[in-house]
């Protein structure tokens, strides 16, 4: 099995989605970037969380995998009104639509051969995501 693979069959909520972007915008700016740097801060999470062995790890890969895709999307200006700036110079604030479906959407390898999302399934899921609350 690839480990993209292994990834998309991990199910992440998008709640916890939202605590792993709280706990990096509480990191200093110069920490923020540094891939250990975050991990540390998920695996604590997790940790705190009960979670253990194999599936602490898969979850904690998992989340950041799909949180880097996301700031890509955001990066490039695919997710243009389901964003707005945030008060922190170089920060997003994204709402829980975009989290809902940065949990659900499948990664695929993007042209760089990292994880990505692929920007019109994913705009498509945003909008059957809020579609489905009312607010398309």
């Amino acid at each position: 099995m690839s480990y993209l693979t292994r990834v998309n069959r991990t199910n992440v909520a998008p709640e916890l989605l939202l605590d792993v972007i709280k706990l990096h915008s509480e990191m200093t700016a110069e920490d923020r970037p540094i891939p250990e740097a975050r991990m540390i801060r998920i695996f604590q999470l997790l940790s705190d969380k009960g979670l253990k062995g194999r599936r602490l790890a898969d979850v904690s890969i998992a989340i950041e995998f799909r949180l880097e895709a996301l700031a890509r999307l955001v990066k490039a200006d695919a997710t243009r009104g389901w964003t707005m700036p945030s008060k922190e110079p170089g920060a997003t604030s994204v709402g829980t639509d975009l989290l809902t479906a940065a949990a659900q959407e499948p990664l695929i390898e993007g042209p760089d051969g990292h994880a990505a999302f692929d920007a019109d399934n994913f705009q498509k899921r945003v909008l059957r995501i809020a579609e489905a609350k009312g607010q398309a």
